[in-house]
């Protein structure tokens, strides 16, 4: 009861100290948030990709003898038409949306292999941060592998 009296002022500076640490703590929650959705649309979206870019480049004609082989060059080809296509992206794999840039990928790696048929994309997305004042951008870093129906 005493600091609900305090006519010292006290109250208010402790007041102001507990509004402070709560919007700071929201708002870093909140731009965990973004981060993190942001990254499991880019995994989902480019697991898509390298699974699309499989089943379109597969050899056919030797399947009915259980022998996948893969188009390397056709399934990179398909990779890149999905990202450029489907998710919008720009020539410098670029996301925009409403004018302002979301995310730029970086592609460290991809690697289609012949036999077994497996595409693999290592990379990392590159997002503005929110904190201007602590880093100007995010690294998220990713690396998926496509799921073969017909071999796994």
């Amino acid at each position: 009861m005493k600091l609900i009296k305090d006519k010292s002022g006290n109250m208010i500076i402790l007041m102001l100290f507990i509004l402070m640490f709560l919007f700071s703590f929201s708002a870093i929650i909140g731009e965990i948030f973004r981060v993190n959705s942001i990254q499991g649309h880019i995994e989902y979206e480019l697991q898509r990709a390298v699974n699309i870019a499989l089943e379109d480049a597969m050899h056919d004609t030797w399947r009915q003898d259980a022998y996948n082989k893969l188009d390397t060059d056709l399934a990179q080809t398909k990779f890149r038409a999905y990202l450029y296509n489907e998710l919008n992206l720009t020539s410098g794999l670029e996301k925009w949306k409403d004018g302002a840039k979301v995310y730029t990928l970086i592609f460290e790696d991809i690697n289609a292999s012949y036999d077994p048929p497996k595409i693999t994309v290592k990379g990392k997305a590159v997002v503005k941060s929110a904190f201007k004042f602590l880093t100007d951008e995010i690294e998220i870093p990713f690396e998926v592998s496509s799921r073969n129906g017909r071999v796994d």
